[in-house]
């Protein structure tokens, strides 16, 4: 993502463009914050509960 981010910078300078905030762009911010964070760490204490806490951390390396 890094270097994606840097190579496309030099077509279109980031800085430069100007964004609009609208309750829109709120909530869909806020969906993603939920969906992409709360979610996935509800799901992994949820599977920690079920099986265990060592066979989670074999699981997780």
């Amino acid at each position: 993502m890094l270097i994606g981010g840097l190579a496309i910078s030099v077509v279109k300078t980031p800085w430069q463009i100007t964004g609009i905030w609208d309750e829109y762009t709120y909530s869909y911010t806020l969906f993603i914050i939920i969906l992409g964070t709360l979610v996935p760490f509800y799901a992994y204490l949820s599977a920690v509960q079920i099986i265990g806490g060592q066979k989670a951390s074999l699981l997780a390396d």
